[in-house]
């Protein structure tokens, strides 16, 4: 399955180099295929290097599946994740039986060279085999697989454990739709559509560049802009069950309903 995994990843990336630039929303079937392989397989987070020289999975937060071209396959248990919050990096420590893999993650921008796509976190891997005394150093992208039931249409159920009141505003209840496959949000705040995109890390989004496309004649101006607001480069850690995801951080939680 992870010869799956990488050969969709090598069809994306080829298919992103050739292809016209394309708007934020449309579907792009190949690197849904890549997130829904890797999210049914436990994949949490992947990494490649510049031409995809070597490429890394981390499944379940127990292992790290390591590939370098040519010759080199390694599975390694993970025994240590260290995280520093102030700069939103985090350290993996992993261990074979000849040697070890250490990955530092950094929220730093990384540009894939094959396919010009950017992404908001880095990858340094030192990877050193002691009994053959190999080491590498390699340097790359990492991205979050997103898990796949946050691509659905969620509206609006409760504001910091206040109902929103659905009957009253039957036409105009707020809602989210995230597009996996861009890393894009599209809504409605009750009086305005808006767009926009979000960054993924574990299990929070931060949403970001938010635009308003649309303004319907309303009279909830004032309780779309304040929706506007809870979302616009806040951060929130989610949590989906039972139908609903709910979004929270320190000052605020959301929580939406899956509508069919």
């Amino acid at each position: 399955m992870k010869k799956i995994s990488i050969a969709l990843f090598i069809m994306y990336t080829a298919f992103l180099k050739n292809c016209p630039a394309q708007g934020p929303f449309e579907i792009d079937p190949i690197r849904t295929s890549l997130i829904v392989d890797l999210f049914q397989r436990g994949v949490n987070l992947f990494a490649y290097g510049e031409n995809h020289s070597w490429s890394m999975e981390f499944v379940q937060d127990k292992t790290i599946e390591l590939s370098i071209d040519p010759d080199i396959h390694v599975s390694s248990s993970i025994y240590e994740i260290s995280q520093d919050t102030s700069n939103q990096s985090l350290r993996y420590f992993s261990k074979f039986a000849d040697g070890y893999v250490q990955v530092d993650i950094q929220h730093l921008t990384c540009t894939d060279i094959s396919s010009g796509r950017i992404t908001p976190y880095s990858a340094t891997v030192h990877y050193h085999n002691t009994a053959r005394e190999n080491y590498r150093m390699l340097n790359g992208c990492v991205e979050w697989v997103p898990d796949i039931r946050l691509h659905d249409i969620w509206m609006l159920y409760e504001i910091n454990g206040k109902l929103f009141d659905k009957i009253k505003y039957y036409k105009n209840v707020p809602r989210l739709e995230f597009h996996l496959d861009r890393m894009a949000v599209v809504g409605f705040s009750g009086s305005d559509e808006f767009e926009g995109i979000f960054d993924l890390a574990r299990n929070s989004v931060k949403i970001k560049s938010l635009q308003v496309t649309y303004t319907h004649p309303s009279e909830l101006h004032e309780m779309g802009n304040y929706f506007i607001n809870l979302l616009q480069n806040n951060e929130y850690s989610f949590h989906i069950e039972d139908g609903f995801l709910k979004l929270k951080n320190v000052q605020n939680t959301l929580t939406f309903r899956r509508t069919d």
